[in-house]
């Protein structure tokens, strides 16, 4: 069996932004339950958005809930959990911290094949909407992660293989 390193999810990070999802999809249907005076494009946009947002937030809710740890280092895989993949090692090309201005933010992790883990419509959505701000990269951030120091940073690197 694998030996494992795990990474707790942030349990109020993660429940504030399940709860901002249904605050976020109930107040557009209590604001605007009257659809008769808005364009199509407003309708779309207002019906869509908590969809986009309910497809990030609800799966890691109900991974932390059932006790999945955020991240989990195998021998054989990277589990990551708050991205809802599992990485074999030897598909991974590179990692690196993505820096803010209140210190270290998230790990970007570069994949060889991203085709090959976002297979499904879905995580298609969710790697693109990422990719908007970080190409080519899967991104864990620390807020979603109880360790907010770059640990888990060093552990992922020592588990990559030299290329």
């Amino acid at each position: 069996m694998d030996s494992e390193i795990e990474f707790k999810f942030n349990r109020v990070y993660v429940t504030v932004l399940f709860l901002a999802t249904l605050i976020t999809a109930s107040g557009f249907y209590v604001i605007y339950s009257d659809f008769s005076n808005l364009n199509i494009f407003t309708i779309l946009f207002l019906c869509l958005l908590p969809v986009f947002i309910g497809l990030t937030a609800v799966p890691k809710f109900l991974r932390m809930v059932t006790g999945k740890p955020a991240i989990a280092l195998t021998n054989d895989h990277l589990v990551d959990n708050t991205n809802g993949i599992i990485i074999d090692w030897n598909d991974i090309w590179d990692a690196k911290i993505i820096s803010t201005a209140r210190g270290p933010g998230a790990i970007a992790i570069t994949l060889k094949q991203p085709e090959k883990y976002f297979n499904t419509f879905p995580k298609k959505i969710s790697y693109g909407l990422s990719n908007i701000f970080s190409k080519n990269h899967i991104v864990i951030y620390f807020s979603l992660i109880i360790e907010k120091d770059d640990s888990l940073f060093w552990q992922i690197k020592a588990h990559l293989p030299k290329h």
